[in-house]
């Protein structure tokens, strides 16, 4: 094996006990793996309790990279539309509006 990858890391506090038996089996693979293998951890959020819980497993000085979930170029607008049909014809007209913009 050349490397070790935990995906959805976030679910091992999220499931629970029954979950953390999963996790003892994750260190003890850990530990049949050479010293130098590398692990990565990933998730989309990971508060400092499940960062302490990753570092068990066998993470040894991990690199956190923390970025925030906001995204400049991802945004939602909302709008109260009076009737069905308003609401379909004002939805065509900005979808092809911006047509031009992201074909």
């Amino acid at each position: 094996m050349k490397a070790m990858a935990i995906d959805e890391a976030h679910t091992i506090k999220k499931w629970g006990s029954s979950f953390r038996q999963k996790l003892v089996r994750i260190s003890e693979l850990r530990s049949l793996l050479p010293p130098d293998t590398p692990v990565m951890a990933l998730t989309n959020t990971a508060p400092l309790t499940l960062r302490i819980d990753l570092i068990k497993i066998g993470m040894k000085d991990p690199t956190l990279i923390i970025m925030s979930l906001c995204k400049d170029n991802i945004s939602y607008h909302v709008t109260l539309f009076q009737s069905l049909d308003h609401n379909l014809k004002e939805g065509l007209e900005q979808l092809r509006s911006k047509r031009t913009l992201y074909p």
